[in-house]
């Protein structure tokens, strides 16, 4: 598991209800091309393919 370093002010998204606003408002669709950039669980690029995005 990854542990986010605060003095280099990492800090990885976990609320799943801000996931969810994301990809609610994010206006891609199946045809979009959506690339999750960084370091940590890929817990958006789970919920993009779980939402068929």
């Amino acid at each position: 598991m990854l542990r986010a370093l605060k003095r280099y002010g990492q800090n990885f998204m976990t609320d799943k209800n801000i996931i969810a606003f994301m990809i609610e408002h994010s206006c891609a669709c199946e045809d979009d091309c959506v690339l999750e950039i960084g370091p940590g669980h890929g817990i958006l690029t789970r919920a993009l393919l779980d939402a068929n995005v």
